[in-house]
C-alpha cells in the first residue's frame, strides 16, 4: 500500500482532513499547511514495517535485546515513528542531506545522541514513539547527559496501520514540566501542550544557503 499522508487535528481521535495516494513515503509532495495547530497522520506502508524490522534487527543485535514480543520491541516502533516523522519533514518540503540528517541505523557512530540533525543550526531531535499512551515522555536521566532541542512525540495505532505525528515540546518546556515515576523517572508533556509540527518548514534551507530559522 503507499502511503498517503492526510492532515488531521491533534486530538484523541483525529479528523481527517484528505489526502491522495502517493508511491512512497520519501519524495512525497507538499500540502498546504493550516494556520492552526495541527498534526499529521501517514499511513504505515509494507516497506515502512519491513524497514523497520530490519533497523530494529541491527539495533537488537547492537545493544542485545530480546524481540520476542513484537509489541515491546521499542526499537521496531522507533524506527516506525521516526520513518513517519522523515515523512512529515518531506511533506513540509526539507531535504534529506540538505535540511536535515537522519543517521537510521548508523546514529550509533554519532553515540546515539539524537534522531535528526537540522543543517546549518546544528538543531537536534529526538523522535520518541508511543503505543500505549497519548504524552511526551522524556526519561530524565538521558535527558540530562544529552538533551536534544527539540521532542517529537509520533503515535501508533495499535495495528500499527497508521502513525500520528502529533506534535513537539522544547528542550526548555520539557524542563519545566512535570516528572511521573512510569517505567523511569520521565519528564511527562501532556499532548495539548505540545507545539505545531508545521514549525519545523522555518528550517528549510533557501537557495542562498541560508537557514530560514
Amino acid at each position: 500500500m503507499a502511503v498517503s499522508p492526510l492532515l488531521g487535528e491533534c486530538s484523541q481521535t483525529p479528523k481527517y482532513l484528505g489526502g491522495s495516494e502517493l508511491p512512497n513515503f520519501h519524495g512525497v509532495k507538499s500540502h498546504e499547511i493550516p494556520t492552526e495547530t495541527m498534526c499529521f497522520v501517514i499511513f504505515i506502508s509494507k516497506n515502512m514495517l519491513e524497514t523497520a524490522k530490519k533497523e530494529a534487527e541491527i539495533l537488537t543485535q547492537n545493544l542485545g535485546r530480546n524481540t520476542a514480543n513484537f509489541s515491546d520491541n521499542r526499537d521496531l516502533l522507533g524506527s516506525l515513528g521516526e520513518q513517519a516523522f522523515n515523512s512529515v519533514l518531506d511533506i513540509l518540503g526539507l531535504k534529506e542531506n540538505k535540511d536535515y540528517i537522519y543517521p537510521r541505523t548508523t546514529k550509533n557512530q554519532f553515540g546515539d545522541k539524537y534522531d535528526f540533525l537540522l543543517i546549518k543550526n546544528n538543531k537536534t531531535i529526538d523522535v520518541k514513539t508511543a503505543y500505549t499512551h497519548r504524552d511526551l515522555l522524556i526519561k530524565i536521566d538521558r535527558f540530562e547527559k544529552c538533551p536534544c532541542d527539540f521532542y517529537v512525540l509520533v503515535n501508533l495505532h495499535k495495528n500499527l496501520d497508521k502513525a500520528e505525528v502529533i506534535g513537539y515540546a522544547t528542550k526548555e518546556q520539557a524542563k519545566k514540566s512535570k516528572i511521573k515515576l512510569i517505567r523511569t523517572l520521565d519528564f511527562v508533556v501532556p499532548e495539548k501542550s505540545l507545539k505545531d509540527i508545521s514549525f519545523f518548514k522555518s528550517f528549510i534551507i533557501n537557495k542562498n544557503g541560508r537557514n530560514n530559522a
